[in-house]
């Protein structure tokens, strides 16, 4: 075959390209909005598929420019902007979706703060929607000091449950500085509690663990007195060999929380 007959074949290929690229918009100039008109109408207020925030003028505080990416930073603000931010009357708040009271609880917490402070005057607001059954009481009292961190820098935080919040997240939802509850939720909370197997154990032993857990106890319901209407008194009793009950309306009622959601 010819050079002369390959170059033909080369250009007529390349025409054809040229013009499937220009019909299907896949060749748009740089800038040139290739969006129909009659499509354009039908969108309305768009909802960014990666935050949900439907407020255009933040879209670049999430996305790079070009490419649109999200953004990423050395504490994570690629992933609290993803999975944590939302837009409330045109402001931007983080909402925490919480479950058991681990170290990720407490590792979320720690990178929400550290945001937050990097990013001052941008959060005024963080939201811990609380669905769960408890957990470490230690990893408990280091949320709440978070969250003690978090309001000294005058930072509201809202702990909301709508479901269930137990134990040691009993004790984080009533830290909270604005503590709203469904009026069904049911909450729960006990004297603290050790599980050990096979453990061999002597009336010392047993002694020096008793005066221990009354010494986490008295520190916790100290605490729960301090955020609600009861006194250190009522807790004890109320928790002596048993385990305390209580609806949301009954946190109302009792000063473990602020308002109702319903």
């Amino acid at each position: 075959m010819g050079t002369n007959k390959v170059i033909s074949i080369l250009a007529i290929v390349v025409s054809i390209l040229v013009v499937c690229l220009w019909a299907t918009g896949g060749w748009a100039d740089e800038g040139v909005d290739v969006v129909p008109v009659e499509e354009k109408a039908e969108l309305g207020e768009a909802q960014c598929p990666v935050t949900l925030i439907t407020d255009q003028s933040y879209c670049f505080r999430c996305h790079t420019v070009p490419g649109f990416a999200m953004r990423e930073s050395e504490v994570g603000e690629g992933k609290i902007l993803e999975k944590w931010l939302s837009s409330r009357d045109g402001e931007l708040y983080v909402n925490y979706e919480m479950g058991g009271v681990d170290g990720g609880v407490l590792d979320d917490m720690i990178m929400i703060r550290n945001y937050i402070f990097e990013h001052p005057g941008e959060i005024n607001l963080v939201v811990m929607d609380i669905l769960s059954g408890g957990g470490s009481l230690f990893i408990a009292w280091d949320v709440v000091g978070v969250m003690a961190e978090l309001k000294a820098a005058g930072i509201m935080v809202e702990t909301r449950c709508r479901g269930f919040a137990a134990s040691a997240a009993f004790l984080i939802f009533a830290s909270g500085q604005d503590r709203v509850a469904s009026k069904t939720a049911e909450f729960m909370w006990h004297e603290a509690k050790s599980f050990a197997m096979f453990d061999e154990k002597n009336p010392s032993k047993l002694r020096d663990e008793a005066r221990i857990f009354r010494h986490l106890q008295d520190t916790a319901n100290h605490h729960l007195a301090s955020v609600s209407k009861v006194s250190k008194a009522f807790l004890d009793k109320s928790i002596d060999k048993d385990e305390l009950w209580y609806t949301g309306a009954d946190m109302l009622k009792y000063g473990f929380a602020d308002r109702l959601i319903d």
